[in-house]
């Protein structure tokens, strides 16, 4: 390939990868109707940080809600998503994200949270621990499917579903097994991370 060859080839790729990027954007910015991000919810994160739902498009979700004084099954729905995480390779997981919002607001400051993902060894920028105004707890639960009732005693019975969402926030898999990684589920979120790890690669 000669100098001139050269100069129009870099050219033609820098012209293909200007019009992929503009196509990537405003698809990013046109999400789907049954895309969860549509919700509009502020979420205030372990880091104090604010954080919408469509902050998070462009790549696969694990999401979950939880509470943080829970002694039972939010550590087991921890520890699932983890134990899928780990079987999975170093690229693939850098592609994934995970969101766990609390039904408890109130007590679980960004404090309380930091402390949480401090004590999961999650404290990093892959994983977000979330509340959002009290009010807007209900809605999210209800639109990700979720039943919750606060006790008496301050605890919260809740069912527990892990949800994988992909790029543009479209439900594609959850699972209703929180005490032990769902197979099935596990291989649907590496397949989702492998294929983001793919993407970027090429």
């Amino acid at each position: 390939m000669n100098r001139w060859h050269e100069i129009c080839f870099v050219a033609i790729v820098s012209a293909m990868l200007v019009l992929v990027g503009a196509a990537q954007e405003e698809s990013s910015a046109q999400l789907p109707r049954e895309s969860y991000y549509q919700l509009d919810v502020s979420l205030e994160t372990h880091r104090g940080a604010a954080l919408q739902l469509s902050d998070l498009q462009g790549t696969p979700v694990v999401l979950a809600m939880f509470y943080a004084s829970c002694p039972h099954v939010c550590p087991m729905t921890i520890s699932a998503i983890r134990a899928i995480e780990a079987q999975l390779p170093p690229e693939d997981r850098e592609e994934l994200r995970v969101l766990l919002v609390t039904f408890d607001p109130e007590r679980d400051t960004p404090a309380v949270l930091a402390e949480l993902a401090d004590r999961h060894g999650e404290n990093n920028d892959r994983w977000q621990f979330a509340r959002t105004a009290p009010e807007e707890v209900r809605v999210v639960a209800a639109v990700l499917g979720i039943q919750y009732r606060e006790s008496p005693d301050g605890e919260f019975n809740h069912s527990s579903p892990i949800l994988l969402l992909d790029a543009t926030g479209r439900e594609l898999s959850r699972s209703h097994k929180p005490g032990a990684p769902d197979a099935v589920f596990a291989q649907e979120v590496a397949a989702a991370a492998h294929a983001k790890s793919l993407l970027l690669s090429h």
